[in-house]
C-alpha cells in the first residue's frame, strides 16, 4: 500500500492518543528533522490525560509506518510521508469531509495526486509533495528555500504553500486552472480537470491550435504580473473535449518583476513548442516568442 492510502486507512483504525504522539514528533520534526525518543515521550506525558501506554501507541505508529527510526542506535524517530499525509488528510476531512479517497492517478518526483470526494466540494484532488523524495541534491539545486532546511516536511510544506498562493494570485483573472479549495501542510485540495496531461496525448489529438491556447493562457499569466518557471507537457491539462486548456503546479512560480522572469518566460515558451515540433506539428515558434516576450517587456516597463 502506497504512503497516502496507507495514510487514510490508519486514520480510520489508529486510537486518538497515537495520533496525538503523531502531532507531538510533527511539532519536533518540523525544526529539527527527527525527535528524540525520550523527548517525546515526555511531551506526550506533560500534555496527554491518558499518559500510560506511550510504548504501544508509539509501536502502533511503527506497525503503521507512520514514523520511522532516524538513527541506527533507535534514538531518534522521524515522521514518514505516511505520517504526514495522515495528518493533512485529518484536517482536510474535518474541514470538508472526505467521503472516499481513490487512486493514485499521478506519481512525479515531487508530488503524488489522489482522486477524492468530498461532501462539500464534490469530486477533487489531493496533491501531496514529496520533495526530496528522491534526493536533496537536485532539490538545493533549483529551489532557493532549500537553504533553510534539510527537513523534507519543511520544503514540502513551502512548496504546497508557494503553489497554494499562485492559485489565489490567479483565481479572478481569465488563466485556466483547476479550483483550489484548502492547503494544509504539505497537501492541497484542488478542483479535479477531466482530462489529460498534454504530455500523453497522441500524435493524432495535437495540432497547432492547442499550441495557440496555451500561448494565450501564458499570455494571461502575464497580465497578472505572473511567470510559471516549470511550463512543460506534464505541466499543461487539456480537457477530454479538446476545447480547453489548463495550467497546473506552480510549485517554482516568479513574479513578472524577478530579475530572471523573462529567462524564465523563454524557456517556458520553448519547453512547449519544442514538444509540438517534436510531434510534427509546424509552428512560427520565433514569432509567437517574440511576441510573448515583448508583451513581458511592456508589462514590466509599465511597472
Amino acid at each position: 500500500m502506497d504512503d497516502a492510502l496507507n495514510a487514510w486507512t490508519s486514520l480510520h483504525t489508529l486510537p486518538n492518543s497515537a495520533i496525538r504522539i503523531l502531532l507531538l514528533a510533527e511539532s519536533k520534526c518540523k525544526i529539527f528533522g527527527s525527535v528524540k525518543k525520550n523527548t517525546l515521550k515526555y511531551l506526550y506525558e506533560k500534555h496527554s490525560r491518558e499518559n500510560k501506554n506511550f510504548k504501544d501507541f508509539l509501536n502502533l505508529l511503527f506497525e503503521s509506518k507512520l514514523v520511522a527510526w532516524e538513527s541506527r542506535n533507535k534514538e531518534l524517530i522521524r515522521l514518514t510521508f505516511s505520517g504526514y499525509d495522515l495528518l493533512a488528510l485529518r484536517s482536510i476531512n474535518k474541514k470538508f469531509n472526505i467521503t472516499s479517497f481513490g487512486s493514485n492517478i499521478a506519481r512525479g518526483k515531487e508530488s503524488d495526486l489522489y482522486v477524492a470526494e468530498c461532501s462539500s466540494v464534490g469530486s477533487c484532488v489531493i496533491k501531496f509533495y514529496r520533495i526530496g523524495r528522491t534526493s536533496f541534491r537536485d532539490v538545493k539545486r533549483k529551489r532557493s528555500f532549500s537553504k533553510l532546511s534539510s527537513s523534507w516536511l519543511i520544503h514540502s510544506t513551502k512548496a504546497a504553500t508557494s503553489e497554494a498562493r499562485a492559485y489565489k494570485l490567479l483565481k479572478n483573472s481569465e488563466v485556466n486552472v483547476p479550483k483550489f479549495f484548502w492547503r494544509n501542510r504539505h497537501a492541497l485540495l484542488l478542483e479535479y480537470i477531466e482530462g489529460k496531461r498534454l504530455s500523453s496525448l497522441e500524435e493524432p489529438e495535437l495540432n497547432a491550435e492547442l499550441f495557440y491556447q496555451i500561448i494565450l493562457q501564458v499570455k494571461r499569466m502575464l497580465k497578472t504580473k505572473f511567470v510559471h518557471v516549470d511550463l512543460n507537457p506534464f505541466n499543461i491539462l487539456v480537457s477530454s473535449d479538446r476545447k480547453k486548456v489548463y495550467i497546473i503546479d506552480f510549485p517554482q512560480w516568479v513574479p513578472l518583476t524577478h530579475p530572471n522572469s523573462l529567462f524564465y518566460l523563454s524557456r517556458d515558451l520553448n519547453n512547449v513548442a519544442s514538444f509540438f515540433e517534436q510531434k510534427g506539428i509546424r509552428l512560427d515558434r520565433e514569432k509567437v516568442i517574440n511576441e510573448t516576450l515583448n508583451l513581458a517587456k511592456q508589462l514590466i516597463e509599465s511597472e
